[in-house]
């Protein structure tokens, strides 16, 4: 039986912890008579209490309830919940239940005055919900936007500001799921088409190494296609739409210079001096026309006289005598425009001769870098030197090499390019004498070898041979090499055969029945698309094209006729036997092994910040600059 004494005094201390806000103390108390008497409603209302003063009011509204489920009409106990309630951000359910209290007692000022709190309360969470509400709203359609701007980085983040104030908004944690799957899809896409571009981008700049402009443009516009942001790509295209100009204008130059050469001969000379001045505006540079053109002036200008009377029949035969002596002078005149070592003079009757512009080359312009060296500068110079004396464009070399083809071998040198390449090289090889240079940095132009009788040392036969090459269509090189200790160096040219091997056997085999050889010594090189390219030599060593190779010292250097170069370190050679058609025994290609490492200074700039190979396959990343 619950003993009554004990509890009134329990919860005479309990109240006396209450009033001193020993609130601990007091539920410790509520808790040891409900020990004592577990159904006391009182007990259950007052711990409520105690417990909303320790700031538990999830556990304060359970004894609260408790307590009016046995005693539901007592308007304090429902106003003490509505205070937790309200205490716990459900302001809605607590004016709900000081309307419960209300109910029982309507005009209680403590429970009206709570009510008209929390209304107010309410009136400002639902004010502040609603600015909150338009704010989400804004940036939800602002992430919107930009998902369809594809601006998926931006969407992202205005997709989180929204989740900040409405985090458990379903359709806006779906768009922002589907604006990072968009972002992920974007950042691969890039990252092939990147990949793509610079495919592209290093197939231009193969085709520009070989002076073959238009295919180079074309290649930049497919890599511009897919990165067209790319300022490199949009520089190399710019490179290459210049070089291609200016190829046009020589090209265009050369036929108004051939022109005026031919009114020159006539002795035309107005009109040669026309032509010079067309041709001058396309290349105001070039000395050569200048030349032409001053030569034509000076001869019209001496052509000129003041008309004169003829008194006499005596007069009239003076005058034949002197028409006579002028078309003597004019004959003279038209002689001397043959002679190519003649040089003008005022006091004298000789015109200083015609030379005919070969192919211009613009030379390397370095971008500015501190790692140019003095090395640079020499391999500079020296690529630029070989470029202009490899003059393919010079009538004198293309005209040399058009008749030294042989009939039977006529045609596109697509399909006849390595017999006409035969054909030239044995007559040559058969007439060369070899005559050194004054010094190594002395270069002899491909005509001038011509108009010299065919003497010259290794390094005008190796350019000759690649003048002659792209004079008649096909792509050639200059390598020079040292042996070991630079006891001696070296130098010889070579044509590019083909990408395909079925066709490098087939040149072999035409080498191998038409010189009765063995071995054919080529270079092999492949592109970063996997692309082959196979070099035959043609060497004045050999006796044959495609030799034996120099014996070089592990490194050799490499000149493209339009100015740009490679160095080669750790060459080497290794030997592929093939047959040769018609013979039983096997000719051997004997091949140069792929260069582990590359140093280049070529003509055109690339991304620098992916590894990129240039026609040469490296393990390093390539420098280049620009022309």
């Amino acid at each position: 039986m619950v003993d009554q004494a004990t509890i009134s005094k329990l919860l005479q201390s309990a109240s006396e912890f209450f009033k001193l806000q020993k609130y601990s103390e007091a539920l410790a108390v509520y808790d040891s008579i409900l020990s004592i008497d577990p159904i006391n409603v009182e007990v259950f209302w007052r711990k409520g209490q105690t417990l909303s003063k320790l700031g538990k009011y999830e556990e304060a509204v359970t004894w609260f309830d408790r307590a009016l489920f046995s005693n539901s009409k007592n308007a304090s106990i429902w106003n003490d919940k509505g205070i937790a309630l309200f205490n716990l951000g459900k302001v809605s359910e607590a004016i709900d239940v000081f309307t419960q209290a209300l109910a029982i007692t309507p005009n209680d000022a403590n429970i009206l005055k709570n009510k008209d709190f929390a209304l107010k309360k309410l009136d400002e969470q639902n004010q502040l919900k609603k600015s909150n509400d338009s704010i989400a709203l804004n940036w939800h359609t602002k992430g919107i936007d930009y998902l369809k701007q594809e601006k998926y980085a931006e969407a992202i983040t205005a997709f989180d500001e929204a989740l900040k104030i409405t985090p458990n908004d379903t359709i806006l944690k779906n768009n922002k799921d589907l604006a990072l799957k968009k972002r992920d899809d974007q950042t691969r896409i890039k990252k092939s088409n990147a990949a793509l571009a610079l495919d592209w981008n290093n197939n231009g700049l193969g085709y520009f190494k070989r002076a073959k402009y238009a295919e180079a443009i074309n290649a930049f516009d497919q890599a511009l296609r897919l990165s067209p942001n790319d300022t490199i790509i949009l520089k190399n295209k710019d490179l290459a739409l210049e070089q291609h100009r200016l190829k046009d204008s020589n090209a265009l130059a050369l036929g108004l210079n051939n022109s005026g050469n031919g009114y020159f001969k006539q002795g035309k000379y107005a009109e040669a001096i026309n032509e010079y001045n067309q041709a001058l505006r396309l290349t105001p540079n070039d000395e050569t026309i200048k030349n032409n053109r001053d030569n034509a002036q000076k001869i019209l200008e001496k052509s000129k006289t003041k008309p004169f009377q003829i008194p006499s029949v005596v007069g009239y035969v003076i005058l034949l005598i002197f028409i006579s002596g002028a078309f003597g002078l004019i004959l003279q005149h038209s002689n001397l425009i043959q002679q190519t070592d003649q040089a003008s003079s005022s006091d004298q009757q000789t015109i200083p001769p015609l030379v005919t512009p070969g192919d211009v080359h613009p030379g390397i312009i370095l971008e500015p870098t501190s790692t140019i060296d003095a090395t640079t500068d020499a391999m500079n110079s020296e690529a630029i030197a070989t470029s202009k004396a490899i003059d393919y464009m010079n009538p004198i070399v293309k005209n040399f090499a058009t008749a030294l083809v042989k009939k039977i071998n006529g045609g596109p040198y697509s399909n006849y390019g390595v017999n006409q390449i035969s054909d030239v090289w044995d007559e040559i090889y058969s007439q060369w004498g070899y005559v050194s240079d004054p010094s190594t940095n002395y270069y002899t132009s491909a005509s001038d070898t011509i108009n010299n009788g065919l003497n010259g040392n290794c390094e005008d036969f190796a350019i000759l041979n690649a003048a002659i090459t792209e004079s008649i269509g096909g792509t050639s090189r200059v390598i020079t090499a040292c042996s070991p200790n630079e006891s001696i160096c070296h130098a010889y040219a070579e044509v590019f055969i083909t990408n395909n091997y079925l066709d490098l056997q087939s040149t072999t085999d035409y080498l191998g029945n038409r010189y009765r050889i063995k071995t054919v010594y080529y270079h092999e090189y492949t592109d970063p698309q996997g692309t082959t390219e196979y070099w035959l030599t043609l060497d004045w060593w050999a006796n044959h094209p495609g030799g034996p190779f120099f014996q070089d010292d592990g490194t050799y250097k490499i000149f493209y006729p339009n100015g740009a170069y490679d160095v080669i370190t750790n060459s080497g050679s290794t030997v592929i036997t093939s047959h040769v058609s018609g013979q039983s025994a096997a000719t051997t290609l004997l091949k140069a092994s792929t260069a582990t490492s590359v140093t280049q200074q070529p003509v055109i700039i690339i991304p620098t910040s992916t590894p990129v190979r240039i026609i040469i396959p490296t393990p390093t990343p390539v420098k280049i600059y620009t022309v």
